[in-house]
Order: C-alpha cells, then sequence, then structure tokens
C-alpha cells in the first residue's frame, strides 16, 4: 500500500508539474503515533505544503493576510496585527486565535474559554492547559529530530529536517484541535521560525 502511494504522488507530481517532487534539502519529514507520515514543504513562492497520503494542505502569506487550504478548498484566512494571528472561516467563525509573545503563544480556540499555552524554554518547549502540563517537546541534536512527548513520555509527533527546535510537533499535545486546526498551527509555527 506505502509503495502504490508513493507511486500514486511521483505520478501526479510529475503529472500536475508540483514542486513536491523535487527531492529539496529543506523537506521536512513529520511522523505521528497514529503511523501517519508527513512532508512538509516550503515552495519557491513561499508557500508551505503539508502532504499526507491524499491529504495536501497549503498555507500562503498575502497581502491581505494569510489563506489557509486543503486541497483547492479555502478553510480559513487571517490577519497577522502585531504579533497576533485571527483566523476566520470564509463564514466568518473564528477558527483560531494565536496570541504571540517571544516567551509564549497562547492558542484560544472557540470551544475552550481558558488557552493552550506553548511556552518556550531555553531547550524545550512546554504544551500547558490551565497549569496543567500536557507535554514537551525537545530538540535531539545527536539524531536530527524533534520529539513531542506527553506527559507518560510517549512520543506524539517526530520530525526531522530541521536542525533546531521547533514548537511544530507539539501541536499535536492540544487534544481539541481538530486535523484542519493542527495543520495550520504546525504550518504557521514552521512558517513563523518557532
Amino acid at each position: 500500500m506505502k509503495r502504490f502511494l508513493s507511486f500514486l504522488t511521483i505520478l501526479f507530481c510529475l503529472i500536475a508539474g508540483s514542486g513536491l517532487c523535487r527531492a529539496a534539502a529543506n523537506d521536512i519529514h513529520l511522523k505521528l503515533s497514529s503511523g501517519v507520515d508527513v512532508l512538509i514543504s516550503k515552495n519557491d513562492q513561499g508557500a508551505w505544503t503539508w502532504q499526507a497520503g491524499a491529504e495536501i494542505y497549503t498555507l500562503v502569506m498575502e497581502k491581505a493576510g494569510l489563506v489557509f487550504k486543503r486541497r483547492e478548498t479555502l478553510l480559513a484566512t487571517g490577519r497577522i496585527k502585531g504579533e497576533d494571528v485571527t483566523l476566520t472561516t470564509a463564514s466568518g467563525d473564528t477558527f483560531l486565535d494565536l496570541k504571540c509573545r517571544a516567551d509564549k503563544i497562547k492558542v484560544v480556540l472557540n470551544a475552550s474559554s481558558s488557552p493552550w499555552e506553548i511556552k518556550f524554554k531555553v531547550n524545550k518547549v512546554k504544551i500547558v492547559h490551565s497549569g496543567t502540563e500536557y507535554g514537551k517537546v525537545k530538540y535531539y541534536g545527536e539524531t536530527g529530530k524533534i520529539k513531542a512527548k506527553d506527559p507518560q513520555g510517549d512520543a506524539v509527533a517526530e520530525m526531522k529536517g530541521l536542525s533546531a527546535l521547533s514548537a511544530a510537533p507539539g501541536v499535536f499535545l492540544i487534544e481539541p484541535l481538530t486535523q484542519d486546526q493542527a495543520v495550520f498551527m504546525a504550518l504557521y509555527l514552521l512558517s513563523a521560525g518557532r
């Protein structure tokens, strides 16, 4: 099955002329504990792409703000005001709010009264909600991997292709995020160098 999907991906890329086919040195590989393998890349125009099997998401920074799509379907648009990011759906509903500071990012979800926090420490990132730590993200220089682990020490996400710590795998520790929100957060954190 895996070979078949790889074959289809290569065939699709050859037919469509997609930039995802080139083996770029800056491709990022993410493996989730569910077994999902993801390829994350940035094209020459600055768009970030997430590809997991047939699921393809893109995050594009435009003059008007952020545009987030699944395939060609618009999921959300956003504006950046100072360091904060607000995304809304096509119907005008709140998709996600991020309050960004140097030492932390508050993730405000529509269904949550208290925000989740991504706290940046010297050599790790902590994921916290209402004073409870839900996990940590660390960079392991000897293997070149970034791992997000829950409080029991089990890896929830593992990323390679970066040479420094990123909070991106930590979004999979934020339980109430939908898949679309988690993908956006991971792509946004990578695009912001966080």
